[in-house]
């Protein structure tokens, strides 16, 4: 179905510059993009300001479904006051961490049209967080949609130009969810022709927690953006350049990581069931609905069972998945028999904005934020998340360290300041408004 909505984009990193060659593919329609004032944003706005487009491209698995293209933008915006005029959805694509900033500065008396917001890579919680804000703004009439998590994995080509993109893979499932399905069963319909461009399987929840429930990002980025050797690197910029998804002493994969990842799972677990919602298969999730791998190196009984598998054995399978996924094996091997390089995901280090200032990167700036948000929630709630604590009291040492260090006048305020209280005072309330 083709809902030809004009469709402001609020973000403009590679994931915006994907989806919005997917919806022109989809359907002849109006794009606009909002982002932030930044060094990045300047070069960005500079580019469309002389060639109102930007280029993508697909590699290796990914350019099955992913040619070179060249999307058409028509509007941008680097102040979010001035995004008034008749744009019928909104679809968020800044991080998850940031939907509370932007949403509670967007004017939303200059956007009458508007029928949709759909949240594009949301955290566990989002679309409660979300629906209060709208409630408080008069805005109960715009339909939220949650989908479980970016659908692709998609990079700038050079940090310096902020209008080039490619993308690696796609996901093989994404899953879905309205707030009320009934009235949004056209929008829900459009995301499902949007995905199957790329052969993903579109899947609806009855619930936008049960479709967030399913986003990657919370339980894979925490034990590894959080180990030790990962903070090394990010925040000692002289020492070796570290990979994320690389094993030891590459990256930080070893079995301490794995551990992590799994015992953090059991944290979610808790505080989904008392959400109300059925925890996820991890091994299936990662496997069949992210990135699948051979079966001779990940067999259908570990992720069918992976529940019932005994912890040992559930390690040694999660172990396995990740050196399986070092480089892509579906790709193609070059004239050396080497397959595309899929774990090759530099470790970002601090760095120094224009004023100055030391600043961290998205990753693991972003995952900390969701991670502190949901556990205050789950300390309103009464529910223990043990891991994800002791992951973020390992942050907090490295950061300390950090600012020490340099001093904390020569840090930018996100580095010492964030929202995650406010963030799940509102999505608790939520919660329980609806409870």
């Amino acid at each position: 179905m083709n809902n030809v909505f004009p469709t402001l984009i609020l973000g403009a990193g590679p994931a915006a510059i994907q989806l919005a060659a997917d919806i022109q593919a989809a359907a002849d329609t109006r794009i606009g993009l909002y982002n932030r004032p930044s060094v990045k944003g300047q070069r960005l706005k500079a580019h469309l300001a002389h060639t109102p487009s930007l280029h993508l491209e697909g590699v290796g698995k990914a350019r099955q479904t992913q040619r070179d293209a060249q999307v058409a933008v028509d509007s941008y915006c680097d102040d979010l006051s001035l995004i008034g005029g008749d744009w019928q959805r909104l679809i968020l694509a800044v991080p998850a961490d940031r939907y509370y900033e932007v949403l509670r500065q967007v004017p939303w008396a200059t956007l009458p049209h508007l029928r949709s917001l759909i949240l594009l890579s949301p955290s566990i919680g989002s679309g409660l967080m979300v629906q209060n804000l709208l409630q408080a703004a008069g805005q109960s009439h715009v339909g939220i949609i949650s989908l479980s998590s970016y659908y692709a994995d998609t990079k700038y080509q050079d940090a310096a130009q902020p209008y080039r993109a490619y993308t690696k893979a796609f996901k093989q499932r994404i899953y879905l969810a309205a707030q009320s399905p009934a009235t949004d069963g056209a929008e829900l319909d459009w995301i499902g022709s949007v995905l199957a461009r790329h052969a993903i399987d579109a899947r609806r929840c009855d619930s936008l927690l049960a479709a967030e429930r399913f986003s990657i990002t919370n339980y894979v980025h925490p034990p590894l953006a959080l180990a030790d050797t990962t903070l090394k690197a990010i925040f000692q910029p002289q020492t070796p350049v570290q990979y994320l998804y690389k094993t030891y002493p590459e990256g930080p994969l070893c079995p301490e990581v794995i551990a992590d990842m799994l015992e953090l799972s059991e944290d979610y677990k808790r505080l989904l069931n008392h959400l109300g919602v059925e925890e996820i298969n991890l091994l299936r999730f990662l496997n069949d609905d992210s990135y699948p791998v051979p079966s001779r190196m990940v067999s259908r009984r570990w992720i069918d069972h992976f529940p019932q598998l005994a912890p040992a054995e559930q390690r040694y399978a999660l172990f396995t998945r990740y050196t399986a996924l070092l480089v892509d094996p579906y790709s193609e091997p070059d004239a050396q028999g080497r397959y595309y390089d899929f774990s090759a995901v530099r470790v970002a280090r601090v760095f120094q904005d224009a004023q100055g200032l030391w600043c961290l990167p998205r990753v693991p700036l972003e995952d900390v934020r969701k991670l502190r948000a949901l556990v205050l929630l789950a300390e309103r709630l009464g529910v223990e998340m043990p891991t994800a604590r002791h992951l973020l009291a390992r942050f907090q040492l490295a950061l300390q360290s950090f600012v020490t260090r340099i001093g904390a006048e020569h840090c930018h305020h996100s580095l010492l300041d964030d929202t995650c209280d406010e963030q799940a005072a509102i999505t608790y309330r939520q919660w329980r408004g609806q409870a």
